[in-house]
């Protein structure tokens, strides 16, 4: 009976210890990542599927809704994904591609905007 009741503890206890160690691994692959802002040329209509098929040969390993964070439409067409800094200066090659722009984020406080570290 105590060698069933070890038993169960021990997976138990494997299984936890390994998802921590799988979380681990995943949460630091993303912590490299940031969002980059990508400006696109107007004139060749690129779709949401084009962004897609853009990011997917920067970061092969990417899952579309990873990466991808937001499509703009309105004022400047592009999208906004999350790359590291390898993927994002690779992206910046691809034709079509005017600009990547790393996201900052901003605080208004005391009358004055100021970048977020």
């Amino acid at each position: 009976m105590d060698n069933i009741f070890f038993a169960k503890w021990s997976l138990i206890f494997l299984v936890v210890l390994s998802s921590l160690i799988l979380g681990q691994c995943q949460s630091a692959t993303h912590s490299q990542k940031k969002v980059y802002l990508v400006e696109t040329d107007a004139s060749r209509k690129f779709t949401e599927l084009n962004y897609v098929a853009i990011l997917h040969k920067v970061a092969p390993n990417c899952k579309p809704k990873q990466c991808l964070v937001y499509v703009y439409n309105n004022v400047i067409p592009g999208f906004a994904a999350r790359l590291t800094e390898q993927e994002a200066t690779k992206l910046a090659s691809v034709p079509g591609v005017l600009a990547v722009i790393p996201d900052k984020h901003f605080q208004i406080g005391d009358g004055l905007i100021s970048p977020v570290a």
